[in-house]
């Protein structure tokens, strides 16, 4: 006997047995419906054999969507932050336990929010009892300077809004932000819920919102944030795409991680696959841990670990006013890469860092800037905005993960990593260039 005689013998077995189950399959599929059927299921049942009603009766009821939640703590205010699909079917009754009573919600709606998640919303607050009181929409392009906020401050004097009442932040980073400020100053402060619509604005603004800009100068106007509520939907938060306030969340996830532990930063090394995949619940878990981590530095007693979350924010925002179209994402990466190389030659920083961190922010999908830059314009900005920040010519380096500390930079080793990191995106500019 050939060895193909058993193969092509089970093969000749598969179509009589195909033939078997077809039938009882069908009926399987007509008891489940029946199951869900809002008809009498005496009738809806009626002739199927009791085997297949019994195996209808043993399918279990498909498990009901997770809803990822996280207490994020800092300046003494605990915020309550959920995340996923149907989290907003609750928010009216939550934002009610937040006030005691219903009264009324003031609605602070960024621009481009989508009018039918405002209008769900709305509904969702009065079902639980609220008045909304809609605010005039700010445009996010424009949020985050303090000469904007005179008409929202003037809307709320006219509505007669005080502390009793809740306002409702709807928007990206920027503009949550503008009225995590807003509501924390007006009438001595009021509670906020939150329902950000980036990724970077789930992480941020429950405990480190973006600070403010007056005038021309960099952002500088930091303030306390008293956010209750924070929630928000995978696809409202667009965790699955590579836009902007995803890409620049994910940044913000690797500066969590290095400036709380080395257990933070192995965890996302471990998922950093997976979130590069788009896979929803990876995402989900790390963007709360991330939150946590932020609130966790945020709150602590001590200054010095406070400021460690600026890690590359000075070389970003020296590096946006040198090149102003580059998106956030990727300035903030370039000020974590050259920050790490920066901490090699000035406090002895382990190059194993480096290049894991490197190849962390590859995978997340954060790239090097190609650009031209001058090194001598660059260490100038670099200077003003590190003596802006801590009245110090000082930048936040990575001693150790978990340990980001500012320190002194000698000169020689600024210029030297300065004209190094110029060199490099210039021929990365020239070669993406030739390649076009």
């Amino acid at each position: 006997m050939s060895h193909l005689e058993p193969a092509a013998s089970t093969a000749d077995a598969i179509p009589a047995a195909s033939a078997t189950c077809e039938p009882l399959a069908a009926e399987k599929g007509a008891a489940r419906a029946a199951s869900r059927s809002l008809v009498n299921p005496g009738e809806a049942t009626e002739g199927l054999s009791p085997e297949v009603l019994a195996h209808a009766a043993d399918v279990p009821a498909p498990e009901p969507p997770r809803i990822h939640r996280q207490s994020v703590a800092s300046n003494g205010i605990s915020c309550d932050l959920r995340l996923g699909p149907s989290v907003l079917d609750r928010f009216g009754r939550d934002l009610k336990i937040c006030t005691g009573r219903a009264r009324r919600a003031v609605f602070m709606v960024e621009a481009s929010a989508h009018p039918e998640l405002v209008e769900e919303l709305s509904r969702i607050v009065i079902d639980a009892g609220f008045r909304v009181v809609r605010l005039p929409q700010n445009d996010a392009r424009d949020a985050g300077l303090v000469e904007g906020l005179a008409p929202t401050y003037e809307a709320l004097a006219q509505e007669h809004i005080n502390p009793g009442d809740i306002c409702v932040a709807i928007g990206g980073l920027a503009s949550v932000s503008e009225d995590v400020f807003v509501s924390s100053t007006w009438c001595g402060g009021m509670s906020l819920a939150a329902v950000p619509l980036g990724l970077d604005a789930l992480i941020c603004c429950p405990s480190r919102p973006k600070p403010l800009a007056a005038g021309a100068g960099s952002a500088a106007v930091n303030f306390r944030t008293r956010m209750a509520m924070c929630y928000s939907d995978p696809e409202i938060c667009q965790l699955t795409s590579s836009v902007e306030s995803t890409l620049h969340g994910r940044v913000l996830m690797v500066v969590a991680a290095v400036c709380e532990s080395k257990d933070a930063f192995n965890d996302l090394v471990i998922r950093s696959e997976a979130i590069a995949a788009a896979d929803i619940e990876t995402t989900q878990t790390q963007a709360l841990e991330a939150a946590r981590g932020f609130g966790r530095v945020n709150a602590s007693s001590s200054v010095a670990v406070r400021q460690s979350l600026s890690y590359g924010e000075v070389f970003a925002r020296a590096l946006a006013g040198l090149v102003p179209h580059a998106p956030l994402s990727a300035l903030r990466g370039e000020g974590l890469r050259f920050a790490s190389r920066l901490g090699v030659g000035a406090v002895g920083t382990s190059v194993d860092f480096v290049f894991a961190q490197d190849a962390l922010l590859d995978r997340l999908g954060i790239g090097e800037l190609a650009c031209q830059v001058d090194p001598g314009a660059l260490k100038e900005a670099i200077l003003q905005e590190s003596v802006r920040l801590s009245g110090k010519p000082m930048i936040a380096v990575p001693h150790d993960i978990g340990r980001v500390r500012l320190a002194s930079i000698p000169d020689e080793v600024l210029d030297e990593h300065l004209e190094a990191w110029c060199q490099a995106r210039s021929a990365l500019l020239s070669q993406n260039q030739g390649e076009g």
